[in-house]
């Protein structure tokens, strides 16, 4: 089970410290004498919020809710809205057929990656606009390469998608930095552990 320490609260209420738990289909939210459980399948958007948002002056995240006020939370310390709020900035700057984004790993997590991977994409790769998208494990980082006409905005609108937040946490286990956008990479002699192209 993941769990992360943050501070969080409903649109317009009180913060309160606690933890942040992914239990399969569901977040649960819980600190002293609050407790806030989530269904996936009721958040229709995440996103970094804006000045406005944060909680004690830190980056957050914006969970808004079918039939509810949006939920605000913030991680303490190094937390994956801080991942999440650079890889967006990057992709708002980039444009082009082709978007590489290396993701930095601690060190033994080769394999918890190879078994992320085979689960799939957390999105329908198609639907989203994109014609290609392989992943490519080297020893200390791994390389996902999207393509597709303008790939950088069909990621950026991937981005929002709550499934897409959720594998990111999947991930963060994973994570030994942040992410990063870059213009190119050197994958001679590298074979993807993930491939897929559009029919």
């Amino acid at each position: 089970m993941d769990r992360y320490a943050v501070v969080f609260c409903e649109q317009g209420g009180p913060p309160a410290a606690g933890a942040l738990e992914l239990r399969g289909d569901r977040l649960l939210l819980s600190g002293p004498g609050d407790e806030v459980e989530v269904l996936l399948e009721d958040v229709e958007d995440v996103h970094v919020g804006s000045r406005r948002d944060r909680i004690n002056g830190h980056p957050t995240l914006v969970l808004e809710r079918i039939d509810a006020a949006a939920l605000h939370v913030a991680p303490l310390g190094v937390g994956f809205v801080h991942e999440i709020a650079d890889l967006v900035t990057g992709l708002t700057r980039k444009s082009g057929d082709v978007l590489t984004v290396v993701l930095p790993l601690k060190p033994g997590c080769a394999a918890r990656a190879r078994d992320l991977l085979a689960e799939g994409p957390p999105l329908d790769l198609e639907a989203l606009g994109l014609t290609g998208h392989d992943v490519y494990l080297r020893d200390d980082d791994a390389v996902f390469v999207f393509r597709g006409p303008n790939a950088a905005s069909l990621v950026g609108r991937a981005a929002r998608s709550p499934a897409l937040w959720r594998a990111g946490i999947a991930w963060q286990a994973c994570m030994a930095g942040r992410p990063r956008v870059v213009e190119g990479v050197d994958l001679d002699g590298v074979d993807p552990a993930y491939s897929w192209t559009a029919a």
